[in-house]
């Protein structure tokens, strides 16, 4: 019998798991390093390990090892390979190629060079070759290397082997489907008849771990239902062979569901997002696990509410296992920080788990101390795996009974709704009494303004206290809280500890529900950090103000889309704008524009650099029913438009940012330095009776009154436009109000 070598590849982390399951699957002899295994043996062996492998990311048939390579030694090498006895003649090729050494220095240019080699090999044979094609290849060439040495090989596993074929739709951040099964084996999940036990995800997404477990416990094939396989057409594997593992497949899995149904396994899913869970149902029909598998849209608080969800009555012990977003690509660190706590909150006091074991997934974008690292019952050397790029770390919890429970007085999670932020300490931190008095207190000064004039975002508190530096905002029925940086003086595990408390304070004083919260690091910016992204959730909320919508981001960016110190300044707009042309410059999200349209604007003109905040204001005017051709956004720079427009108009705001990067005014614009050019250049373009709002929120602005025409009507609306909710920032907000006076005749 003719044995092959085959190299297997898998995430980083996991090497030895594999190593446990190459040897279930009947690999006598395999040898490891940190990153792959390799092990000889026949082509139904590493036919049996591509079909079954749950672990491995890619099944590589070994073909040449060149020593001492070159340019010249890699192209003879590779056409020495005879690939007209692994290829098929109308296939499509595609060449992966990795490393780098100093005469190879970029991998595009050895993929080209294994290609040309390929082509000419098969023109020097005077036979038909596969076609290249990068997107949908029936055969990929690995080619690896290693400082002088390179690897042949012929990759057996198309896109993947984690591709199991059910997954055509998923969350916003999941992991692959092998990985998951890694983490399934890690936490040392049961999932054989005699022993059996319950697996609950609270935080499913798409459902990869629930189906990953379904598909081992019914005994389903990873490669049953996979789509492109490079072994389908890899001319070795003969035709019998396929067919005696396709029916082998077919009939274990069979019979695995029959006694799956048997068993009656919980497997058990929440997600709260609707479209994520019908993502999750349809990737269960095409796992064949539908009714095997139960996700519901759900949340954390029902569990923490002790309410057991219908599936899990009478259950008493199973494994929690879970993956809570990371902040990296779904939202916020505030609701990482905010779930991670939840979860210990669950495990430590609810009476639901008293017996569960636990396993969640950490891969923190700060350093901020985690329930995992200082709560009581966590494993103290978690596992270290990769999710893609990211280094994670897989965090074990035993049961109740094996380490001292939290007191349930000392569980902030005794209501439902509340939140859990732990600090630098095993229990639930107490609420900040100091701070709760103040947000009352503040939330009893404001309630009649706000009931007077309908005001649904507004400040509700902004560093009052010194020792818990945040902003609250509240947006509707969501908070946004925003933390100000510690001073280098204040120690990051006491700054984390007060801000623990922060949240469960507002959580408790406002009554608000977790997944309403959200909270920001507000830290000096520099260059294109100003104003870049903090998330990518693109989730947009409507809220009220005045009468008028708008839509706010309050995950996503450092600022929410709505300036709320500008309420009084955007109604002074509105009342002005009747019958007039408007310009809004540095126009961000155009929410001065949709008060000038309501106003009765004759046009409005909003400019702004980013296309993204012009998209937003052209979505802003049309949920208040504002539509061109009346109402022009232009994108370009303010500054460079401003001095090259020709237009003129009634009534302009100027909003410009403090300081930004321009190609004019010596590069960037500093507005204390450069405001006076900017006015004047701004006036230019404003009717000889209209009226200039110049706006600016830089706390040490100076209005360079004496370096202005003399021929200018100042009036400061500093005061006039400043709201109660804002009433202890007055040095940071300025309002003029100008324009030219009348010359007598």
């Amino acid at each position: 019998m003719t044995h092959h070598r085959f190299l297997v590849t898998a995430p980083r982390g996991i090497t030895a798991i594999l190593y446990d399951e190459l040897r279930e699957l009947g690999v006598t002899q395999p040898h490891r390093n940190r990153e792959q295994i390799w092990f000889d043996g026949s082509i139904a062996l590493g036919y049996r390990v591509c079909l079954w492998s749950r672990l491995a990311s890619r099944v590589i048939l070994f073909l040449r090892q060149i020593d001492g390579i070159s340019l010249d030694s890699l192209r003879d090498g590779i056409k020495s390979v005879p690939w007209q006895d692994h290829l098929h003649p109308d296939g499509r090729l595609r060449v992966d190629f990795v490393g780098t050494n100093d005469q190879i220095r970029h991998t595009l240019f050895g993929a080209q060079m294994v290609k040309d080699a390929l082509v000419d090999s098969y023109r020097d044979r005077g036979v038909s070759r596969p076609t290249i094609d990068l997107d949908q290849p029936d055969h990929r060439i690995h080619v690896r290397i290693d400082g002088h040495r390179a690897t042949i090989g012929l990759d057996l596993s198309a896109g993947g082997l984690h591709r199991r074929g059910y997954r055509l739709e998923s969350g916003a951040a999941p992991l692959r489907e092998n990985l998951a099964a890694a983490l399934l084996r890690l936490a040392g999940w049961r999932f054989q008849p005699s022993s059996a036990e319950p697996l609950l995800d609270p935080l499913c997404g798409s459902g990869t771990f629930l189906i990953e477990a379904g598909m081992m416990a019914a005994d389903i094939a990873p490669g049953l239902n996979r789509q492109g396989q490079s072994l389908s057409h890899w001319l070795d594997l003969p035709d019998a062979l396929r067919r005696q593992m396709r029916e082998e497949m077919v009939e274990r899995a069979q019979n695995g569901l029959h006694q799956l149904d048997r068993m009656q396994l919980p497997l058990i899913g929440f997600e709260l997002d609707e479209l994520t869970v019908a993502k999750a149902q349809a990737n269960l029909a095409r796992a064949g696990l539908t009714g095997q598998v139960h996700i519901e849209q759900n949340s954390l608080q029902q569990l923490l509410a002790t309410i057991p969800p219908q599936q899990l009555a009478g259950v008493t012990h199973g494994l929690l296992l879970t993956n809570p977003p990371y902040g990296h690509r779904t939202g916020s660190i505030d609701r990482v920080h905010i779930i991670q706590a939840q979860l210990h909150e669950l495990l430590s006091n609810s009476s639901l788990f008293r017996q569960w074991r636990g396993a969640v997934i950490n891969c923190a974008m700060d350093d901020s101390p985690t329930p995992f690292q200082t709560g009581t019952g966590w494993q103290a050397e978690p596992s270290t795996l990769h999710n893609g790029p990211l280094a994670c770390q897989l965090w074990l919890w035993q049961p109740r009974q094996q380490h001292q429970p939290v007191p349930a007085t000392q569980s902030s999670l005794s209501q439902p709704g509340s939140l859990y932020q732990p600090a630098v300490v095993p229990v639930s931190p107490p609420p900040a009494v100091d701070l709760a008095n103040r947000l009352r207190n503040n939330q009893k000064r404001l309630k009649n303004w706000l009931r007077r004039e309908a005001i649904q975002c507004y400040r509700l508190y902004d560093a009052d206290l010194p020792e818990y530096a945040v902003a609250v905002d509240i947006y509707g029925d969501r908070v946004h809280i925003q933390e100000y940086q510690a001073p280098a003086t204040i120690e990051p595990a006491k700054a984390a500890e007060r801000l623990q408390q922060v949240l469960v304070t507002v959580s408790q004083v406002l009554e608000v529900s977790p997944s309403h919260i959200h909270l920001k690091q507000r830290a000096p910016q520099k260059g294109a950090n100003q104003y870049g992204k903090m998330a990518d959730t693109g989730q947009l909320v409507a809220v009220a103000e005045d009468g008028l919508q708008f839509l706010v981001n309050l995950s996503d960016y450092l600022d929410s889309g709505l300036f709320l110190d500008h309420r009084r300044t955007r109604a002074m707009i509105r009342s002005m704008a009747a019958g007039r042309s408007f310009l809004n410059l540095f126009g961000y999200t155009g929410s001065a524009t949709v008060y000038a349209a309501a106003g009765g604007a004759r046009s409005t003109t909003t400019v702004d650099l980013s296309r993204t905040y012009l998209d937003w204001a052209r979505r802003n005017m049309a949920l208040n029913g504002f539509q061109q051709p009346h109402h022009e956004l232009i994108q370009a720079d303010c500054l460079l438009w401003i001095a090259a427009s020709e237009a003129s108009y009634d009534l302009i705001f100027l909003d410009p940012p403090t300081f930004s990067n321009s190609k004019r005014m010596r590069s960037h614009l500093d507005l204390q330095r450069d405001h006076v050019a900017l006015l004047m250049q701004t006036m230019g373009l404003l009717n000889p009776d209209g009226i200039l709002l110049f706006s600016s929120n830089y706390a040490r602005f100076r209005l360079d009154r004496d370096a202005l025409p003399d021929g200018w009507r100042y009036q400061d609306l500093s005061r006039a436009t400043r709201s109660p909710d804002f009433d202890r920032k007055t040095r940071y907000h300025h309002c003029w109000r100008i324009e030219r006076m009348a010359h007598k005749a």
